[in-house]
């Protein structure tokens, strides 16, 4: 039932010994002995490492007085003392259990065992390297019985010291520079070692090492010699180990240490119900040890077992930490069972139904969350979600999977139920979100969560988008489609943004301040798991017709900065350069009514180039600016022509609004200039009074003089009657 059979093995020594003890006290009688079977009780959540704020403490007395309790630690290292407020989990530990049978379960006499393992460290001795007669004294260093004073001074190597005994000592950088037999140590001073021998047939070294020769030098059965001369932890025997040794993931048996409480005076529990041991006075623990003046020791925050005992039967256990079971415990996050599974005592043998806590804090700090006592909130992905009509298991997305992709925190006026957030699956399978959370954190530093749920499966398809938000309901939600729904989800405007899961963090994003009904999108160009931690990778969106705001819910996001569309994949515009593009040809005075009809033409000196972004201007004494506003990569190759008009004109780029000066009474020229990103590409001017320019005639380049140079001279260019050439090569100037 359990990961290993050599749980039940140590079961009667441990336990028995503490029922020894247990029978020698005077605790009051606490009732029947315990009448459990196997999975009766089922460990759904584990407290194994809590978080404090124990470095916030600067002196003793706020350390000494902290709560959650701290301590205050003394180190003296080569003769520097540093003093600082540490932590430690006393009080704050806990391990919560389901009763799985239909009846109520009496507690008392529960033994709650926690198991760790002893690592395979060699031997350490201690050997006396002091001349005969003196001795090695606590300090390390070599002390004679002879009294010494400023009259009676010592021989040889030896000093006086402060208590008035000569004493071999001195200051070091090698071992050289030591008295015979003594060695250097780490804060430079001479030193000794106190006699202390080595297990078994092992020998102490010069190093203060214990060293074998043979198998048989070995302390334990099983132990081996090594190349090193070293002793070895016995290799597991098909997994089995001696009696009081266990098989670790290194397949060596291992030394255990364990600490074992008598449950004594608790509140049954009732059927289905949850029920927290712990070893503080927190509201949600239902059971103390240190009510009794009992410790488990520390749950440890690397790996242990837990067992729950009934005399000798094996209620259930978990070893958390170790290879194929619940994972190694994260600090400020409890261990817990699957959330969509019902609690189990073999299923929770398995690593792949626990993970590490998500949702929201539980103590009174902020610090750390869990569900203690209630039903556990998340999905480790064993859950299972209703597809269509039918249930099968929720396949979680895995880190990196997910990308957070478009954020509306700032709705037309009311907020409530209309902000949400866009995802993106990044990764090559579908996955669901079922038992995931979403966490806000404003600019300020203030959090919130919100889990995802439904028993619909909230899946994404690969390459797809997904929409997370408060409401389906479209009157309410200011007609956006949601797919993946998240109650009371409401959002910071700028901030923090993570979708988290038992895996972790599946992604977080930092996103921008935003204008009011507008949302913030990630570029296209920049769609990665880490691309969005940068707030500069967001920009404002500019669709407006899919919902009440501006944005694209459920689609490809606009393009940030200088990019365009070619076909379906996004790309960087290849912007002109200065000379790139040549003005050739100008219309500006259509015969009849203007009404948007007036053109201009620029060649392709050198390409390929895009129009996307190119501004242009024109004007007399001030200038009006258009901007090439196009999704989709409008290309120009080298050589080629294009045509830019205003709403009516027969052009290649359509320029709303634009239109052409054609005549004043105060000036004599007008003017056109070109610009991308800040940079003047090319520019002319054309005459407002000459004869050169009448109605229904273009001012054309000569074909000779196509230069970005040459155009800006007058006698360069003429009048071509009619439509003129747009989009093709001008005729000479006579």
């Amino acid at each position: 039932m359990k990961n290993s059979q050599t749980s039940k093995l140590l079961i009667s020594a441990s336990v028995a010994a503490a029922v020894v003890a247990w029978a020698c006290d005077t605790k009051p009688d606490v009732g029947e002995a315990c009448q459990m079977l196997p999975g009766d009780l089922v460990i759904s959540e584990v407290m194994a490492e809590p978080a404090d704020n124990c470095d916030s403490h600067p002196t003793r007395g706020a350390c000494e007085g902290a709560e959650p309790p701290c301590n205050w630690s003394v180190s003296d290292t080569c003769g520097v003392v540093e003093e600082h407020c540490s932590s430690t989990d006393k009080g704050r530990e806990w391990i919560e259990v389901y009763n799985a049978t239909s009846q109520l379960l009496d507690l008392n006499r529960l033994a709650i065992r926690r198991l760790t393992l002893q690592t395979c460290e060699q031997e350490g001795c201690r050997h006396d390297t002091c001349p005969d007669p003196m001795t090695c004294g606590d300090d390390k260093k070599c002390h004679s019985g002879i009294r010494c004073d400023d009259v009676t001074p010592c021989a040889g190597q030896m000093t006086c010291s402060a208590n008035g005994l000569c004493e071999l000592s001195g200051t070091c950088t090698t071992d050289e520079e030591c008295p015979d037999g003594m060695l250097c140590g780490k804060c430079g001073n001479c030193e000794c070692n106190a006699a202390d021998a080595c297990s078994g047939g092992q020998y102490c070294d010069s190093a203060a090492d214990c060293r074998c020769q043979t198998d048989a030098d070995c302390p334990r059965v099983g132990q081996t010699c090594d190349a090193n001369k070293v002793c070895q932890c016995p290799t597991c025997n098909d997994g089995q180990c001696p009696s009081d040794m266990r098989c670790g993931d290194d397949n060596l048996c291992h030394d255990t240490s364990e600490s074992v409480h008598f449950v004594r005076g608790a509140s049954p529990v009732a059927s289905r119900d949850r029920f927290v041991f712990g070893d503080g006075a927190e509201p949600f623990v239902d059971y103390s040890w240190a009510t009794w003046g009992e410790s488990l020791g520390g749950l440890n925050s690397t790996d242990a077992e837990i067992s729950l005992l009934c005399k000798e039967t094996l209620v259930d256990a978990i070893w958390y930490g170790r290879e194929g079971g619940p994972p190694e415990p994260r600090t400020g996050f409890s261990l817990t069972f699957d959330q969509g599974v019902g609690p189990d005592s073999i299923l929770n043998d398995d690593g792949q139904y626990w993970c590490v806590a998500t949702g929201d804090t539980y103590d009174a700090l902020g610090l750390n969350v869990g569900s203690p006592g209630a039903e556990n909130t998340t999905l480790c992905g064993k859950g299972t979600c209703l597809d269509g009509l039918d249930m099968r298991e929720v396949v979680s997305a895995q880190v990196g999977d997910l990308v957070i992709t478009e954020v509306y925190a700032d709705a037309v006026g009311a907020d409530a139920g209309k902000e949400w957030l866009e995802v993106y699956n990044a990764g090559t399978a579908s996955f669901d979100l079922n038992g995931s959370l979403v966490y806000n954190e404003s600019e300020g530093g203030s959090g919130r969560s919100v889990d995802i749920v439904g028993v619909e499966c909230a899946s994404i398809s690969a390459g797809e988008y997904g929409v997370i938000g408060a409401s389906r309901e479209l009157a309410d939600n200011g007609n956006v489609v949601v797919g993946i729904l998240a109650e009371g989800l409401t959002l910071y405007n700028g901030g923090l943004l993570q979708v988290r899961s038992g895996r972790g963090v599946l992604d977080g994003a930092q996103y921008p301040v935003t204008s009011e009904g507008v949302s913030v999108g990630l570029d296209p160009l920049r769609i990665g798991d880490t691309e969005n931690d940068d707030v500069e990778t967001f920009c404002a969106s500019r669709t407006t017709g899919t919902f009440e705001g501006t944005g694209t819910p459920g689609s490809v996001n606009d393009l940030c900065g200088n990019a365009c569309w070619e076909g379906t994949t996004p790309r960087l515009v290849n912007a002109p350069g200065v000379g790139d593009l040549v003005i050739t040809e100008v219309y500006p005075d259509p015969d009849g009514t203007d009404g948007g009809r007036e053109w201009m033409e620029v060649y392709v000196a050198a390409g390929p180039v895009d129009l996307n972004g190119l501004q242009v201007q024109s004007g007399t004494t001030s200038m009006t600016t258009k901007t090439v506003e196009a999704l989709q990569c409008f290309s120009l190759a080298a050589g080629s022509f294009a045509v830019l008009g205003g709403d009516a004109a027969v052009a290649d780029v359509i320029l709303p609004g634009w239109s052409l000066p054609n005549s004043s009474t105060s000036v004599t020229e007008a003017h056109i200039i070109i610009e991308s990103n800040g940079t003047v590409i090319d520019g002319v001017s054309y005459p407002l009074t000459s004869s050169a320019i009448h109605s229904g005639r273009s001012y054309s380049l000569d074909p000779d003089a196509t230069d970005p140079t040459f155009n800006d001279v007058l006698g360069n260019w003429c009048s071509v009657a009619g439509l003129g050439t747009a989009g093709s090569a001008n005729p000479e100037c006579p």
